[in-house]
């Protein structure tokens, strides 16, 4: 069983795109004859016949949303606002380079394309919030099982079902820990899974996820990956050896039990130190040791290790 995990990439493995998704605003809250018409460098079918496109069927703070599936390497995308009829919300073609800006917000009659996001509150604290999207409106049955950062211990034949519905689907409202550091789930009807991995949402970048059905990467955050099973740089703990395991840096205060021997931060125990004893020793297995890294973990030698010494903090104790 392996996990899918759902947390944006650090900047220096940012994984390509897989959605261009735009953001748009009426204030009259009419958007069901509005549509999304894209081309360029889109997935085979995301580009329909002019005026229609994808319909605004995702639903936030900001308004509502549409999304297309990005071509691999996507550069260059077209996109327009159009109705039912043909007329155009702003008259000329608008272009996005999906992979610098793969979100967009606009508003109506504004030809100005807005890459920042507008200030809006997220989830109440100790809640996290996971939508999901089924072709046909198919909810029946569906619940969502979560673990590891709820409060209390779940059970298959009970799970959480939606809060609520909007335009994009049902609304998971998952109450968590207030020290959770991710939320583990499956979406399953009885024993009929939507995915055969489990996911995760890693809380410490994101408290709220959009899912399609039956699709590994999230339309929101679009992490590109299918989780830490593919992309070392995205797991919560990598094994350098049977004594030694690598974590995220914003784990080093829950890592309890081990004496901290070097740092960046501690000089009186230079870190250089002891990365020179290991590749000295030629025996990183002399060491119990937990080694916090940044985000960005690609760990399999000491000769990483003296590499990235500038960004790691060790915690060790000798054997």
């Amino acid at each position: 069983m392996s996990t899918i995990e759902i947390a944006p990439a650090g900047p220096a493995t940012q994984s390509r795109p897989q959605w261009l998704v735009v953001h748009y605003a009426r204030p009259d809250g009419e958007y069901a004859s509005w549509w999304l018409h894209a081309w360029g460098d889109l997935a085979p079918g995301q580009s329909d016949g002019y005026p229609g496109g994808a319909p605004f069927a995702g639903e936030d703070a900001y308004g509502r949303f549409a999304w297309v599936r990005l071509a691999e390497n996507a550069r260059d995308v077209g996109f327009i606002l159009v109705d039912h009829a043909g007329l155009k919300d702003v008259e000329a073609d608008r272009h996005v380079d999906p992979a610098a800006t793969p979100e967009i917000w606009l508003r109506p009659g504004d030809p100005e394309i807005y890459t920042v996001p507008p200030d809006s509150s997220g989830p109440d604290d100790g809640v996290a919030v996971i939508h999901y999207r089924r072709p046909g409106g198919d909810y029946a049955g569906w619940g969502l099982h979560a673990w590891e950062g709820t409060p209390k211990k779940p059970l298959w034949d009970r799970p959480i079902f939606p809060d609520s519905y909007d335009a994009f689907g049902a609304v998971f409202r998952v109450p968590v820990r207030p020290d959770a550091a991710g939320l583990r789930f499956v979406l399953h009807r009885g024993e009929v899974k939507d995915l055969p991995d489990d996911q995760r949402l890693d809380l410490t970048v994101a408290r709220e996820a959009w899912l399609l059905a039956a699709t590994p990467e999230p339309l929101r955050p679009d992490v590109g990956t299918l989780g830490p099973e593919l992309d070392p740089a995205r797991q919560l703990a990598v094994f350098l050896d049977c004594t030694t395991i690598a974590l995220p840096e914003r784990f080093a205060e829950r890592a309890v039990g081990f004496t901290l021997v070097g740092s960046t931060y501690l000089p009186e125990v230079p870190l250089r130190t002891i990365i020179d004893r290991l590749s000295h020793d030629g025996d990183i297995s002399r060491w119990q040791a937990y080694l916090l890294v940044p985000a960005v973990l690609i760990i399999n030698t000491v000769e990483w290790l003296r590499r990235r010494s500038d960004a790691l903090v060790v915690i060790a104790r000798r054997r």
